[in-house]
């Protein structure tokens, strides 16, 4: 490419080439077919060769390719804590983190040099041979500062072991102690466990809270809802499933609850994929912009 194209115009360019899509990146259950059919977007290797046609593509383009990183593999976290230890522009580029593993001693290297981290997204799963002492450094010491965190109980098939346990209670530690904390989405149809619940309600920062409407339906009943709802500086409750409002509404009128509780449930469309597409383009919007 002529060395005369201006530099904002290429890096617009490859931003488009080599930035992984958000519903790829994120991977949510009900999206995994609709990505694939639908998009067909070239694997992540293919995506780099990009880094290779020039030197001047190489430095526009690498610090792309750190927006968003997805780690799942002790291996993967080692390699790119070396690379952000020797290029910390490239930690400070990481906007969107997903940890599906590797939570090792390498991860707290890494958290370090990713000051910038916008959204987390957390899918959480262990077996007894993995390790936990990056995260758990990184939770202790205050490194994480994301905004958004993206919530996975993905345990639900796995043996319950130490590792896993201690991987839950970390995460929840987080959500009850992080002060730069607004946002908290749960990715699944999970129940919520009283001490997620808890975590919640002890949330400092904690604004918006994101539930699947049988989750929400589940928690009224338990009183885990309620106590969550005694959050002060929670103000909404996103409901994803417009269509099970009558079923919650039915709820809450034969059983009643209080009226901040009923005051905070915000009921949106269902999950699909015109919804999150909206989503996630205001969210590119802000950062780009």
């Amino acid at each position: 490419m002529d060395s005369s194209f201006p530099e904002e115009l290429l890096q617009e360019v490859l931003r488009h080439a080599i930035i992984r899509p958000m519903d790829d990146f994120s991977q949510l259950p009900h999206l995994r077919y609709l990505t694939r059919r639908v998009h067909g977007h070239a694997p992540g290797s293919r995506r780099s060769c990009i880094l290779v046609v020039c030197r001047r593509w190489y430095r526009v383009a690498l610090p792309l390719l750190y927006t968003r990183v997805r780690l799942a593999e002790p291996e993967h976290t080692k390699a790119v804590a070396r690379v952000v230890q020797h290029r910390p522009e490239l930690g400070g580029a990481i906007r969107h983190l997903r940890l599906d593993g590797g939570h090792g001693k390498e991860l707290y290297a890494l958290l370090k040099l990713a000051p910038n981290v916008e959204s987390l997204y957390l899918s959480l799963d262990a077996t007894s041979k993995d390790s936990v002492a990056g995260f758990r450094r990184a939770v202790k010491e205050g490194v994480l500062r994301a905004r958004v965190l993206y919530y996975t109980d993905a345990s639900s098939g796995s043996e319950r072991n130490k590792v896993l346990t201690e991987l839950l209670a970390i995460a929840q530690t987080h959500i009850a102690q992080s002060k730069s904390l607004t946002h908290v989405i749960l990715n699944s149809h999970e129940k919520i466990r009283p001490s997620l619940a808890e975590a919640l309600q002890k949330s400092p920062s904690l604004t918006d809270v994101t539930l699947y409407a049988d989750t929400i339906l589940e928690t009224l009943k338990t009183g885990l809802f309620q106590k969550i709802a005694t959050n002060p500086s929670v103000r909404i409750v996103h409901c994803r499933g417009q269509r099970d409002k009558a079923r919650i509404e039915k709820h809450i009128a034969e059983h009643g609850v209080a009226e901040r509780v009923l005051n905070l449930i915000a009921f949106e469309h269902d999950e699909d994929e015109v919804t999150l597409r909206e989503m996630w383009a205001e969210e590119e919007h802000c950062h780009f912009n």
